[in-house]
């Protein structure tokens, strides 16, 4: 006898529910790009001495969320990764989406490296954060992770626009920007102060220290940020089309009297909340990232070589 028929049709409910949580685990890692800013920051503020050893850390995880929004981009133009690429092929645009995959996904690998590097140069000495002399790692390590950062950030703002007809009812751009935002804020104050404070426009003083100038005042005004920019959030990732009644759900889950839509988060979002700890599919992607940029070269040379074929000047030199 075969499964009963009840079975047959939990079958796609259930994959339909591990693709909903999907959905939530990307939106989680977007979202935790605040308290993982804040919790880091004010780690600095306590431990100032140790500061320099924890605020890279951010940069990491800003690789990882930028990661997560490159997922929910794809989601949204289809949860299953075969169907994705056939829509996207269909489209023209798989090759694209080959190449933007590595560029995107090479970030977490260089700034993995490159925080491991600066933490090893700052305890030998030799970072030195305030110089700008080349044979300190600092300006290396800064100028590396500026274009590890150019080329990923590009690389999602250029999917999205070959695909915000597929996701404009989702606005990414509102998404992106104000996640991005956080990093720009964090880099232009990071900058900011490290101008003052190498030029002598900051300088310790009878209450303040050159610690406090570099990194307990920065550390605080992220703080104080990071609750502004929550706010923010609520706004760009309501949780309202993710609800069981949402339109998100309801279009993952079909829409008529025999589709059920339900929670799929587990008991207080504890199950969405481990899936998005698990970070083994971004590692997966970063071992594909290689791979990946090859497919997307061929089929870029493929394309071109079909376009030369079909241009009518080709086609008139040849007869």
């Amino acid at each position: 006898m075969g499964p009963p028929i009840d079975a047959m049709a939990r079958q796609p409910q259930k994959k339909l529910c591990s693709l909903t949580n999907h959905l939530f685990c990307r939106i989680i890692r977007i979202i935790f790009t605040i308290p993982v800013f804040a919790i880091l920051a004010f780690l600095g503020i306590l431990l100032e001495s140790r500061a320099v050893y924890l605020i890279p850390l951010t940069q990491v995880y800003e690789s990882f969320a930028l990661g997560g929004f490159f997922f929910l981009l794809c989601a949204w133009i289809h949860p299953d990764g075969a169907e994705r690429e056939r829509i996207l092929n269909r489209e023209g645009k798989l090759g694209m989406y080959n190449r933007v995959w590595f560029f995107v996904f090479q970030q977490p690998f260089v700034m993995i490296v490159l925080v491991v590097v600066q933490e090893i140069t700052q305890a030998a000495g030799v970072f030195c954060a305030t110089s700008k002399n080349i044979q300190f790692a600092h300006v290396w390590i800064s100028s590396f992770s500026s274009v590890t950062t150019i080329f990923a950030i590009g690389a999602v703002l250029r999917f999205h626009g070959a695909t915000k007809q597929m996701t404009a009812q989702q606005k990414p751009l509102l998404k992106l920007v104000s996640f991005k935002g956080i990093v720009f804020l964090s880099w232009i104050q990071s900058a900011l102060f490290s101008f003052l404070t190498s030029s002598g426009h900051l300088h310790p003083n009878n209450h303040l220290t050159f610690l406090d100038l570099s990194v307990g005042i920065p550390a605080m005004i992220t703080c104080l940020e990071m609750a502004l920019f929550s706010m923010l959030f609520l706004f760009a990732y309501p949780i309202g089309p993710y609800t069981a009644k949402g339109q998100i759900t309801g279009l993952l889950h079909g829409s008529g009297p025999t589709s059920h839509p339900e929670y799929v988060g587990g008991p207080l979002g504890l199950s969405a909340l481990f899936e998005a700890l698990n970070i083994f599919d971004l590692i997966k992607a970063m071992m594909m990232a290689p791979i990946r940029l090859g497919k997307g070269r061929a089929m870029m040379m493929k394309e071109q070589a079909s376009a030369a074929e079909e241009d009518p000047k080709n086609k008139a030199y040849e007869g």
